[in-house]
């Protein structure tokens, strides 16, 4: 049970820390030469054009890597097989450990613990692979609105095509989706905990009425 998500800790971890260091590269894209020329100047400086040219490419490359599927699927084939039985194992973990508190009037201390601990250690990943997805959405959002701040009014036409192409690339956020509606983010985590919310309340409820 602890196991996938440490997985997912490592491998979103260490995409993370890549975008981290990709969007301070493109917060210094347009620093060169800025502090030597007046910002009126730049558009036709030939040397800080070219290697502005220069920067943009490498980041689209390096943003073209973060957007191929290879090094998603390849992380995908570590969790994919028992990603959902383990969402569907929380689920089905919390919905008896909370059915079992609201319906049994009296319970063993071990008992009590043992489904207690169960609980926590199931929550405590589920909660710990739910972040992970999201903050490397988080991420991938912040190179987005990096780029808008980007100074592009300085770039020449052809650098103004390139910088476009990759601000529209970075629109779609990059996360862990093992299909169009299912990614490891908050939503994955409300949709699970409302379905289990909901079957709670109906058992409560036919448990209470036949009573």
């Amino acid at each position: 049970m602890i196991a996938h998500p440490f997985q997912i800790l490592y491998i979103t971890q260490h995409a993370k820390f890549q975008m981290y260091l990709f969007n301070k590269y493109v917060e210094e894209v347009c620093c060169v030469h800025e502090k030597e020329n007046i910002e009126e100047n730049l558009l036709d400086d030939e040397i800080y054009q070219e290697e502005v040219r220069i920067r943009l490419k490498l980041l689209v490359r390096r943003h073209c890597d973060f957007k191929r599927h290879e090094w998603r699927i390849r992380t995908l084939e570590i969790v994919n097989s028992l990603i959902i039985p383990f969402s569907v194992a929380v689920g089905f973990i919390l919905f008896m450990g909370m059915y079992s508190f609201l319906t049994t009037t009296e319970s063993t201390a071990i008992g009590t613990w043992s489904n207690a601990l169960f609980g926590f250690l199931a929550v405590s990943g589920f909660v710990t692979m739910i972040i992970c997805g999201e903050t490397l959405q988080d991420e991938s959002d912040d190179t987005f609105t990096t780029l808008r701040m980007t100074k592009w009014y300085n770039f020449n036409c052809a650098n103004r095509k390139t910088f476009l192409l990759m601000l529209c690339n970075s629109m779609e956020p990059i996360n862990l989706n093992f299909s169009k509606e299912i990614a490891i983010n908050y939503r994955l985590g409300v949709a699970i905990f409302k379905a289990v919310y909901s079957t709670i309340s109906v058992f409560y409820y036919l448990t209470t009425k036949t009573k």
